[in-house]
């Protein structure tokens, strides 16, 4: 369950939103998260009109089921950076559990 209401409102202001769903990718047991826009078809993480509003993208989310996740597209002109740090641990034992979803 997404919690949307983590999520930084100043974020929220900006249109650079899509959506993605896990899809197998060839060769490897890892799922791919392809964007998508909102109609369905691929987004493109440089070409902004691909991407929607954040209640655009929230609002096709909770109606069609048909994704699994939002995304926020980070691009040169941001001026934001974003960290993804996978299966990090505090102290070698004890995983991290803060999480938006």
């Amino acid at each position: 369950m997404i919690k949307f209401d983590n999520i930084p409102s100043e974020l929220k202001q900006i249109d650079k939103w899509v959506l993605w769903r896990y899809e197998k990718r060839e060769g490897s047991d890892k799922p791919t998260k392809p964007p998508y826009q909102i109609n369905g078809h691929y987004a493109s993480t440089s070409d902004h009109s691909t991407w929607t509003t954040f209640e655009n993208v929230v609002n096709t989310f909770q109606s069609t089921r048909e994704f699994d996740g939002i995304g926020f597209v980070i691009t040169r002109d941001s001026r934001r950076i974003c960290l993804d740090i996978d299966e990090c641990y505090f102290d070698g034992n004890s995983p991290l559990t803060h999480k938006l979803s």
